[in-house]
C-alpha cells in the first residue's frame, strides 16, 4: 500500500531488477494503460478488499508489460471470476483511452452556420479545455455532440482546434523499489493521476467573408432592371464597392 493505493508489479518472474527504470522505460501508450487498469480496479471494482479484481488487474499489467497469452496466474482464486474482472476493467479503460470519433478530421466552419459535429464514441464530454485554439472559434458541448462557431474575434484561415483533459486528480503515479520476498531491487508500481494529456484534434477552414447576390428587377414583368447598382453596408459601418 502506497498512499493509500495499492502496490503492484510490473516486473514478472524478476527477482533481481538491474538496468533502466521499469515502468518509465515503458511506451507511453503502456504506462498510461497500466496507470488505468490500477486506477479502474481499485476504484470502480474495489479490488483492494476483493482477491478475484486484484487478480486481475495483476495480471492484466502483466500481459501489457509481457503481451497478451504470456501469463498464468498461480495465486489462487476463481478463474471464472478473474476472467469477469478482466473483461469488466477492460472496458472500462478502453472507455477512457477512447478519443471522439472525429479526432483527426477536416472540417470547415462558415461564419452564420455552426456547425454541430456529433461524438459516436460517446467521450467528447471529458474534453473541456482548449489546449490549442489559435483561430478563435467559438465552441460548446453538450452531451456528445460539439458545435462550432465562427463570430467576429475569429480569425479567417486553416487551422486547428485542441481539446484535452487528464483523468483523476489522485497524487502522480509511483513507482519504487521493492524489499520484499528476497527482492530488494524488484520494481512496483502505485497508480495516480494521468500523467499524459488526452487531446483531440480538428483540422479546420474557416470562413468568416461570403458570398452576396443582389438584383433589382421589374415589379410587373420580372425582369432585372438594367444599370442598377447597390453598395452595401457593413456592420463596422464600411461600404462595399459598387
Amino acid at each position: 500500500d502506497v498512499n493509500g493505493r495499492m502496490a503492484l508489479c510490473i516486473e514478472p518472474n524478476v527477482r533481481s531488477y538491474v538496468g533502466v527504470t521499469a515502468f518509465a522505460s515503458l511506451a507511453q501508450e503502456q504506462q498510461q494503460r497500466i496507470n488505468f487498469i490500477s486506477m479502474v480496479a481499485e476504484t470502480m471494482f474495489n479490488s483492494k478488499v476483493d482477491d478475484n479484481a486484484v487478480a486481475a488487474q495483476q495480471w492484466l499489467i502483466w500481459e501489457d508489460v509481457l503481451g497478451a497469452g504470456t501469463v498464468s496466474w498461480k495465486s489462487g482464486g476463481d478463474p471464472s471470476k478473474i476472467q469477469e474482472f478482466k473483461d469488466k476493467i477492460n472496458v472500462e479503460v478502453n472507455k477512457l483511452i477512447s478519443l471522439p470519433s472525429f479526432n483527426g478530421q477536416n472540417f470547415t466552419v462558415k461564419m452564420g452556420q455552426d456547425l454541430v459535429l456529433t461524438d459516436t464514441n460517446g467521450v467528447i464530454s471529458r474534453f473541456v479545455s482548449s489546449a490549442n485554439n489559435p483561430n478563435k472559434l467559438q465552441y460548446s458541448i453538450n452531451g456528445d455532440k460539439l458545435t462550432l462557431k465562427v463570430d467576429e474575434n475569429s480569425i479567417q484561415g486553416n487551422g486547428k482546434l485542441e481539446l484535452v483533459y487528464t483523468l483523476h486528480s489522485a497524487p502522480p503515479a509511483v513507482e519504487w523499489k521493492s524489499t520484499a520476498n528476497g527482492n530488494p531491487n524488484q520494481t512496483m508500481f502505485s497508480w495516480g493521476s494521468d500523467p499524459f494529456w488526452q487531446k483531440v484534434t480538428i483540422n479546420l477552414n474557416i470562413i468568416k467573408s461570403g458570398d452576396l447576390s443582389i438584383s433589382k428587377v421589374d415589379k410587373l414583368s420580372g425582369k432585372a432592371v438594367a444599370n442598377t447598382k447597390f453598395k452595401v453596408e457593413f456592420s463596422d459601418g464600411s461600404l462595399s464597392k459598387e
